[in-house]
């Protein structure tokens, strides 16, 4: 995973406020064009007026019908539940007495509640009361003279219904599917940050380690006074150097995320810095028969494992055996080591990705193990 791979799938901590309000622009201009075709029904409701009542009493409720209507885009998801139940309920109820003051013509009015249910509500709860406002309206449909005109009106609501609801499933979707990439970009950017973490220490630990026992080494081999311990001294001194850059390096590759390990690499770096420590290595000379992805897995453990006997073991001896299922690194110390950190830890997690079991301890017959297997 790259850098640039992490830039762009970080998590818009913004992002979300800017959809919310593009999603209530939206559901702005939607409401904008059913208060406009609200007009309408409010002049259909005006002609024919079948019950003989007031003229301000149809646009009063028309007026604050629409402007309740309008205002549902802008509730919040965080708004209490019962107050947007209450909201729905308020638009059922006037959209029964509207198409009761202005007669069948004016039956789309329901469309104005079903269209809050579809954007807001779950499709279970939206479907159900779909269903039962058309069965309600099949129903009234039944009794009327005019059956032919009710009938295709009923037919036409019943069209805008399920469009209206497709539309609802459709942003419910888009949302569903914005609110995945968010979580999926947060998961993301944790890994890119456990890696780097887990490369840091493998590559700080090792190497900070040799450093600090070839450096101790060279300081040894001036304090002696022995012949030639000033050119072993600067030998030492040019490796500290070296790993020193070598280092610096690898950060930046693992911070860019383009670092790569290699066993061969690092069985020479581990024999070099073994031998610094005064440790006798024991150590394979072909891995031939270990393939990819193996090998790079073996790598980490190899590092791990071999600083680990530097740091903590006071071994005389390591040994280090690879097989193609099996990296076993025994040394016979007799200090034991250091509880499991990090190190182990995020050891074991990247082998645990390639399906391979850590285990460390002990041994039998003195000194202490770390053993590698590959489940089969």
């Amino acid at each position: 995973m790259t850098g640039e791979t992490t830039a762009a799938t970080r998590p818009d901590k913004d992002g979300w406020l800017r959809r919310a309000k593009g999603f209530r622009l939206a559901g702005v201009g939607i409401s904008a064009f059913f208060t406009l075709y609200l007009t309408s029904l409010a002049a259909e409701a005006l002609e024919s007026n079948p019950h003989h009542v007031p003229t301000w009493l149809i646009i009063g409720l028309y007026a604050v019908y629409g402007v309740v209507f309008v205002s549902v885009p802008f509730l919040s998801v965080r708004t209490n539940a019962r107050f947007r139940v209450g909201v729905f309920v308020f638009l059922f109820a006037t959209a029964t007495v509207l198409v009761w003051l202005g007669g069948i013509g004016t039956v789309f009015v329901f469309i104005y509640p079903i269209n809050m249910l579809a954007f807001a509500a779950p499709l279970r709860v939206a479907l159900t009361v779909d269903v039962v406002v058309l069965g309600a309206l099949a129903v009234a449909t039944l009794v009327l003279e005019d059956r032919d005109t009710a009938m295709g009106q009923l037919l036409l609501f019943g069209s805008l219904a399920i469009v209206t609801l497709l539309m609802g499933r459709l942003i419910h979707t888009n949302r569903a599917l914005i609110k995945a990439h968010d979580e999926i970009a947060g998961l993301a950017t944790r890994e890119e940050r456990n890696r780097i973490a887990r490369d840091l220490h493998d590559i700080l630990g090792h190497t900070l380690t040799t450093i600090t026992v070839k450096a101790a080494l060279a300081r040894r081999l001036l304090e002696s006074g022995a012949d030639h311990a000033g050119e072993r001294a600067e030998t030492e001194i040019a490796d500290v150097e070296q790993l020193a850059r070598q280092t610096l390096g690898e950060v930046r590759a693992t911070v860019s995320g383009y670092r790569e390990t290699s066993l061969a690499g690092e069985l020479a770096a581990i024999r070099a810095a073994l031998a610094a420590a005064d440790i006798a290595a024991d150590l394979p000379s072909a891995i031939d028969e270990i393939d990819e992805p193996q090998r790079t897995a073996f790598a980490y453990a190899l590092r791990e494992g071999v600083t680990n006997v530097i740091r903590h073991s006071h071994a005389d001896r390591c040994t280090v055996r690879i097989g193609p299922s099996r990296l076993e690194i025994h040394d016979d110390g007799r200090g034991g080591h250091a509880p499991a950190g990090n190190g182990l830890n995020g050891l074991r997690e990247r082998l645990s990705a390639i399906g391979a079991l850590l285990t460390a301890g002990p041994a039998p017959d003195g000194g202490y193990t770390l053993t590698v297997r590959l489940e089969k």
